[in-house]
């Protein structure tokens, strides 16, 4: 055990009132060389019962060195028997709470003899003016008596409820169900729980079952209280960062793996929320981001880019779309291999914005070949016999035009006319041919990219298609 703080008690004993309630005040000092940050609960020594102390305030708080700050101890024991009670505080270091703590000397909770509320004469007086009152209204009218007294009584029954049991309720909830009951002075106490939600009914005075007047009575409600400060998880192996959340009762966490060879495997590289941030234990999802020195293959992507052939070295997976140079997370000139998923397509670019010589890879691909290796600069992901040509009689897809499916168009199937066509668009995975005369004769130009301009040599000389 190292001592890191010095703790102080502001009186050596303390005298609860006659409702049982009083405050103890410790001075917490840092004597370590840098700053702390600290927790602190409750030691209650036997027979003194832990639900009579509560932490008021923050439960954990940032030291300064040779800072000082106070920590005040709510008493609460409206039911202990007169005597002597002794209770202490633990501090510790939220880093190393096993290893680092100190507690205080022992202060001592004095609980004083309960008074008598009723004094034999008053309460003698008492009754014997009300046998002279019922006897002067007996010579009056015994039916009157009878009626008043009786209907004293039933009133007096009208008004008494039954304390409703909420442990485990929704404050909103348990709100409800006591105001339906006309209950309505209610207080509310927290207290830290990391087994609970935020705001969910721990304690309640009175205790469910007890019957009382609810105009004249204060309901006390202690609720769950999960909030605490996010750690500094990064640069930790995971499992460390595992048992640190656990420490603190955090059980809502996700591992996500980052390819990152220049870290061991397994360390945290970065976290949600980030550290310090103010969370619920209970009800904060932790993601970590975690260093991946394998191959981190996004399955849910339909084509994963590998740097090395094989399927090695650093990886991206992309879904359904067009991807410049600058979106396809393994570097220019660098794609060996690929991994492409039933049912996708991809059309590899020699150069960045789809430009260039292009080819087609529709299956997993281990080596792309000496002539396409580290060679592409973007590339297009598409769906393989969905997709359909357009064609336009102007350039630039402008004026009229036609949609072609997969098949043989002669001239007379071309509704844009003969010899019309400037431009056209050809979806990855199609390969259009036309052709300068019908039936399919004459000189042949084969296309397979979005082509703005045919080209003065091909611009208004088609006069048949063929689409695979």
């Amino acid at each position: 055990m190292t001592r890191i703080v010095e703790i102080t008690q502001i009186a050596d004993s303390v005298t609860c009132n006659e409702t049982g309630h009083a405050d103890i005040l410790f001075n917490v000092s840092n004597i370590s060389a840098s700053a702390l940050k600290v927790g602190a609960k409750i030691i209650a020594d036997s027979p003194a019962q832990q639900s009579w102390f509560r932490l008021e305030g923050q439960l954990e708080k940032k030291l300064e060195r040779d800072a000082t700050d106070q920590f005040v101890v709510n008493v609460n024991a409206p039911r202990a028997t007169e005597g002597k009670y002794t209770v202490r505080l633990l501090v510790y270091s939220l880093d190393k709470p096993d290893e680092d703590y100190t507690k205080s000397e022992a202060v001592a909770v004095i609980v004083p003899p309960r008074q008598s509320t009723t004094d034999p004469e008053v309460k003698k007086s008492k009754w014997l003016v009300w046998l002279l009152a019922l006897l002067a209204i007996a010579l009056i009218g015994g039916v009157t008596v009878y009626r008043i007294f009786f209907a004293n009584q039933e009133q007096e029954v009208k008004i008494l409820a039954i304390m409703p049991d909420i442990r485990g309720k929704i404050l909103d909830d348990a709100k409800i169900e006591l105001t339906n009951l006309a209950f309505t002075d209610i207080q509310i106490e927290r207290r830290f729980d990391s087994l609970h939600a935020n705001n969910v009914v721990l304690e309640q005075s009175p205790e469910a079952g007890t019957k009382t007047n609810p105009e004249k009575t204060t309901i006390t409600l202690t609720l769950a209280d999960s909030t605490t400060t996010m750690p500094d998880l990064r640069d930790l192996i995971l499992q460390g960062a595992k048992d640190r959340l656990a420490k603190k009762g955090f059980k809502k966490i996700t591992i996500e793996p980052k390819y990152d060879p220049s870290k061991p495997e397994g360390t945290v590289l970065d976290q949600n929320p980030q550290a310090e941030e103010s969370v619920s234990v209970t009800d904060t999802q932790i993601t970590l981001i975690v260093a991946d020195r394998k191959n981190s293959v996004d399955s849910d992507k339909e084509v994963q880019l590998f740097q090395h052939a094989n399927y090695n070295g650093q990886s991206h997976g992309l879904s359904f779309g067009k991807y410049s140079l600058k979106d396809l997370g393994i570097g220019n000139d660098s794609l060996s291999s690929l991994k492409v998923k039933k049912g996708a397509g991809v059309r590899l670019f020699e150069h960045d914005q789809w430009q260039g010589a292009s080819i087609d890879v529709t299956a997993n691909t281990p080596y792309i070949g000496n002539a396409w290796n580290d060679r592409v600069s973007s590339v297009w992901i598409y769906h393989p016999g969905e997709e359909e040509v357009k064609i336009f009689m102007h350039v630039n897809y402008q004026g009229a035009n036609q949609t072609l499916k997969p098949g043989k168009y002669n001239v007379s199937q071309l509704s844009i006319g003969n010899d019309q066509l400037s431009s056209l668009k050809v979806p990855p995975g199609r390969r259009v041919i036309l052709f300068e005369h019908a039936d399919w004769k004459g000189q042949k130009l084969e296309v397979n990219n979005d082509t703005p301009n045919i080209g003065s040599k091909w611009n208004d000389k088609t006069s048949s298609i063929i689409v695979n």
